[in-house]
């Protein structure tokens, strides 16, 4: 199973831990994930590392999980600036989240 990012930013902020959780619609592959299932993270065929989801949090939306989740896990401030959120937000349409929700999906890299 592999769980594809959109930047570059992104990949480097999980390979180094600075970012160990990943938020996403609770949709489509996203829904077939467990706690304990081993992943690819994928960058541009180029780029990927294996991953244990560790925990998997669900929320009506971004801004409820924000208010819950450690942000600073979610957007590193070392990679992302404060409007990161609002970039992470822009991603889905607010149909899909009214619809689905999202997760947290929390993560630990395997070496």
């Amino acid at each position: 199973m592999s769980l594809w990012v959109r930047n570059q930013h992104t990949f480097t902020a999980l390979d180094t831990l600075a970012k160990t959780i990943e938020a996403r619609v609770w949709k489509g592959f996203i829904t077939t994930l467990s706690v304990g299932d081993i992943i690819n993270i994928m960058f541009q065929n180029t780029m990927n590392m294996k991953v244990v989801i560790t925990k998997i949090s669900y929320y009506d939306n971004f801004d409820r999980m924000c208010d819950v989740e450690d942000v600073t896990k979610i957007m590193p401030p070392e990679y992302y600036d404060h409007s990161s959120i609002m970039r992470l937000m822009s991603y889905y349409s607010s149909e899909n989240v009214n619809k689905y929700g999202v997760v947290a999906i929390h993560i630990d890299k395997i070496s």
